[in-house]
């Protein structure tokens, strides 16, 4: 099976395709390999971010449970709450205030420190007591824990409200309640950190209590928050966005920290990598693309004008090999290009310089070899005539002996007729005017012979205008007579027939005889001396005769006609023998049916 190749310009714009798909799956390939990097980035920064975070709410918040055991157990403060005396109570107030002013500078996000009593021996560093007036029913059944009280707005910060009771153990071990002390922590100084990256890529905080109440952190992210979060990072959409949450336990406040990313941040960010990448590829593959225009368009183009031009010259353009290719119109693209057009017209002159060189000498060859043809049909139709005449003027001698004169002028007659036949007019001959020679010459051998054999003719009249050789027929008749019927004791016939074939393109002579045939072994001899008789072609018609006559003399006219047909038609139109020993033999010449020229037209029309 042909393998089928593309055109040079479409295999250029197949590796064109493959090279953008390679590039385009080595993007897709970079992309998502940047990802998943971005992505295991952000995982492991929110978890450092989450853990830092979650471990710096625990020691705050323990910090601040230790702040506030200390004021709760203080005796400034216990005694503060209880004195009654107005110029003591003013002493121990002053005493007490030093004392949570100095308690706060132990922790930068501590916004304020409050005691409250019930009897009014209240105290507050940056706020007013009565801020604190609405957790009274929440603390008038105190507990002895450290716990979120929700949060309040103090000096313009949102701060989470941590409260602790203050108890007083009696003498007899009974615990009395005081009061209890308020710490307000400024939420949002607790939770800012130094670990963001980039400004805008803040995670999201949310600070619930044990009450389920927001204390720090985005009420619309609480509100759709699930429930099932763990420490473990897991993706949970809220709001048409995707985060990785975290949630801590900071046990000291009794609180849950959720930690939440927005994931859009770093898909945002790959795909702005993505897009730089792919305008960058873009813009090379559109050079690529322009450059693959200006330079291997060119080369297409004048490689299927080159193909063109051989093509005419396939088709026998003679003008193209004469004036070749102009180079003036072509558009070559490279040098290489160039310099094949170059040649290729050098190859064109060369060419034409050879085409007249050849034309002449195979003219000349030509006529020679037509020359030697002619002179060696012309030498083989002169050895007919002596055997002929030699065989006929014998035939007349005897008749004149027995005193036949009426017959030796039928004879003569016969004779004269033969031998102007054979030297008037050109090489061909109608098959009708052939056979009326073999008439003629048939007439005197039944004088030789005295009626030994009887003549039977079937002849096609389609075949009757077809035109042969001249003298072709004749030297069958006269080696069937000679050889086969001459020998016989017997009377016996000569069957003469021609046809056209089923496409009447080729004519068939058969020459048929019932003598006395020829053995296998002289018959194999036969036609191997005819399917050789090419093979002593010298240049010499009288040395090939002669090669050929000592080879197999009894059938010399055989394969003389036989060189004939070669020199007329080539060796594809030869003689077909068969024999038979004591039966006959059978000679069939196959050649092409040539008509006179009035016919050939009448059938193409």
């Amino acid at each position: 099976m042909k393998k089928r190749l593309l055109p040079l310009q479409q295999q250029l714009l197949f590796l064109l395709c493959m090279f953008v798909v390679f590039i385009f799956s080595i993007i897709i390939w970079s992309v998502n390999d940047y990802m998943t990097i971005q992505r295991e980035s952000m995982d492991s920064y929110l978890e450092l971010y989450s853990s830092h975070m979650a471990q710096t709410a625990r020691q705050s918040y323990t910090s601040y449970e230790n702040i506030a055991y200390s004021v709760a157990y203080n005796t400034l403060v216990q005694d503060y709450i209880q004195e009654e005396d107005s110029a003591r109570r003013y002493d121990s107030y002053k005493k007490v205030y030093n004392l949570l002013n100095n308690t706060a500078k132990l922790n930068s996000n501590l916004t304020d420190i409050a005691v409250i009593s019930n009897d009014g021996n209240s105290i507050s560093l940056t706020a007013s007591p009565d801020l604190y007036s609405g957790y009274k029913e929440t603390l008038s059944a105190p507990s002895y824990a450290f716990q979120s009280m929700g949060t309040l707005t103090i000096r313009d910060s949102v701060c989470h409200i941590l409260s602790m009771p203050v108890h007083q153990l009696n003498t007899t071990g009974q615990h009395r309640y005081l009061g209890t002390v308020f710490l307000a922590i400024n939420s949002q100084r607790l939770f800012s950190s130094d670990l963001t990256p980039e400004q805008g890529t803040m995670p999201e905080v949310l600070l619930i209590d044990e009450y389920g109440q927001l204390i720090h952190g985005n009420e619309a992210l609480f509100a759709e928050l699930p429930q099932d979060i763990t420490s473990t990072s897991k993706a949970v959409k809220i709001d048409r966005k995707t985060y990785m949450a975290r949630m801590y336990t900071i046990s000291e406040a009794g609180s849950r920290l959720y930690i939440l990313y927005d994931s859009s941040l770093y898909t945002g960010a790959s795909f702005e990598v993505t897009l730089r990448m792919s305008i960058g590829i873009g813009a090379a593959m559109l050079l690529i693309l322009l450059t693959f225009i200006i330079v291997c368009f060119p080369v297409s183009h004048s490689l299927r004008q080159l193909t063109h031009v051989m093509r005419d010259i396939t088709d026998g353009e003679q003008k193209t090999i004469r004036e070749g290719v102009d180079l003036t119109n072509v558009r070559f693209g490279c040098s290489e290009i160039r310099d094949i057009y170059s040649a290729f017209n050098d190859m064109l002159q060369e060419i034409n310089h050879l085409n007249h060189t050849i034309f002449n000498t195979y003219t000349q060859m030509y006529e020679l070899e037509m020359n030697n043809r002619q002179t060696e049909i012309d030498f083989l139709r002169s050895q007919i005539n002596p055997h002929f005449l030699y065989n006929t003027l014998t035939t007349i001698c005897g008749m004149s002996a027995s005193g036949m004169n009426s017959q030796i002028i039928d004879v003569t007659n016969a004779l004269s007729r033969i031998f102007r036949y054979s030297i008037q007019g050109g090489d061909m001959v109608s098959l009708s005017e052939e056979l009326d020679i073999i008439r003629s010459y048939l007439m005197i051998q039944s004088y030789r012979f005295e009626d030994r054999f009887g003549v039977e003719y079937s002849i096609s009249n389609e075949a009757l205008p077809c035109q042969i050789p001249k003298m072709i027929i004749q030297p069958l008749v006269e080696n069937a007579i000679v050889h086969g019927l001459e020998p016989s004791l017997k009377r016996g016939k000569i069957i003469i027939s021609a046809s056209l074939s089923a496409d009447r393109d080729y004519l068939t002579i058969s020459v048929m005889d019932t003598g006395v045939g020829m053995s296998a072994e002289k018959l194999q001899l036969l036609r191997d001396t005819v399917l050789s008789t090419d093979r002593y072609k010298r240049g010499n018609a009288k040395e090939n005769l002669q090669a050929l006559d000592a080879k197999s003399h009894d059938s010399i006219g055989i394969l003389n006609v036989n060189s004939r047909i070669v020199l007329y038609y080539g060796e594809e139109y030869t003689l077909k023998l068969d024999s038979w020993a004591g039966a006959g033999t059978n000679i069939q010449i196959r050649i092409p049916c040539k008509r006179p020229l009035y016919q050939q037209s009448i059938r193409q029309e």
